[in-house]
C-alpha cells in the first residue's frame, strides 16, 4: 500500500511506585533506555493520570475530611462514603446525580464522574486516600515533555 499509515505502540516497563516529588519524564526516560527502545520526534507519550497526580502531591487521607451536612445527605443518596462525597463537593460542581452516579464538572470544565477522584489504597500505610486529578494537566503534560526533550538531547549528546 503506497499511503499507508502505521502505528507502534510500546509499553514502557519497570515504572517504579511514584511518590511526591518524583521527576516523571526522567523516569520515563530512564525506563525506556533500559528498554533500549529509543525516542523520536514525533513520538505521543500517555501517561496515566494517577502516577502525575502521585507525584505532584494530590494526595488527600481520607481520615483528615471532616465532611459537611451537604456531603452526609450526597453519601445517604449515593451509598458512598461522606468523606469522599465532600471531597467531590469541594473540587466540582454536581451536574447530576443518579444512583451511585455523580456527574460533576471541575474548575477546568472537565465533565466527569466523581471529580475525577480515584479512591484508592495503593501504597499507603497511613490509611485510605484519595488520589485528586492534576491542578493543571496541561502544565503537568509540558513538564513531562519538556523532561524527557532535555533528557533525551543530553542522552544523544553523550553519544
Amino acid at each position: 500500500m503506497k499511503n499507508s499509515k502505521s502505528i507502534t505502540l510500546h509499553a514502557v516497563e519497570n515504572i517504579p511506585f511514584i511518590k511526591s516529588g518524583d521527576n516523571l519524564g526522567k523516569i520515563i526516560t530512564d525506563c525506556i533506555q533500559n528498554q533500549d527502545l529509543s525516542i523520536s520526534n514525533g513520538n505521543i507519550f500517555i501517561v496515566a493520570q494517577k502516577i502525575v497526580s502521585r507525584a505532584e502531591n494530590r494526595i488527600v487521607f481520607l481520615d483528615s475530611i471532616v465532611p459537611s451536612t451537604e456531603a452526609k445527605k450526597l453519601a445517604l443518596k449515593t451509598k458512598r462514603d461522606p468523606r469522599l462525597c465532600q471531597l467531590i463537593i469541594d473540587h466540582s460542581k454536581i451536574l447530576y446525580c443518579n444512583g451511585r452516579a455523580i456527574i460533576t464538572e471541575d474548575q477546568l470544565g472537565i465533565v466527569s464522574t466523581s471529580a475525577g477522584i480515584d479512591r484508592s489504597k495503593s501504597g499507603s500505610q497511613d490509611g485510605e486516600i484519595a488520589v485528586l486529578l492534576p491542578e493543571n494537566p496541561d502544565l503537568s503534560a509540558r513538564k513531562i515533555r519538556d523532561t524527557i526533550k532535555t533528557t533525551t538531547e543530553q542522552f544523544k549528546n553523550k553519544m
